[in-house]
């Protein structure tokens, strides 16, 4: 008797059948989850871009400009074509003090950030094909003003 036995035809079959099995129904679902994986990675990069301009525009100290240039910024140090980047700052609380140097404290402002999701994908001109139809990946983080209440100090020192 041989060690090595032979194989049926119907075990043969079963092989091919798994393999068919899984190249039409576990390669797509593998592929949405890496699709879907990207899309929110991208969505997670645009927060914190948000994240970071609301930080800046907090503090008072930086014009509107300079907020959405953080944004932009932020974005293609991480690698982002900026190109097509729309960054909007919103006063919330009053438009007229759209310009967060201007702004009083606990001013509610608003980043809104809205990107192609071609210029987020890692390697988008590389990429072999795009399962989602995401055309444009937006986010959005709300600050208020923390900006400081000027306090007037008395030089004089009370004596009784």
């Amino acid at each position: 008797m041989s060690p090595f036995r032979r194989r049926s035809p119907r075990q043969a079959a079963a092989t091919v059948e798994l393999a068919v099995t899984l190249a039409f129904l576990i390669l797509p679902v593998f592929l949405g989850l890496w699709e879907m994986s990207c899309v929110i990675e991208a969505h997670q990069l645009l927060s914190n871009a948000c994240r970071e301009a609301g930080r800046q525009a907090a503090g008072g100290a930086r014009s509107t400009t300079e907020v959405e240039q953080a944004v932009r910024n932020y974005l293609s140090h991480h690698g982002v074509n900026v190109s097509n980047c729309v960054v909007t700052v919103t006063n919330l609380t009053s438009s007229s003090r759209s310009d967060p140097r201007y702004a009083e404290q606990m001013d509610h402002f608003r980043i809104y950030v809205r990107v192609p999701y071609a210029d987020l994908r890692p390697g988008s001109s590389a990429t072999i094909i795009q399962l989602l139809n995401v055309m444009q990946i937006e986010a959005s983080a709300d600050w208020f003003s923390m900006k400081d209440i000027p306090v007037k100090v008395d030089g004089s020192i009370p004596i009784e």
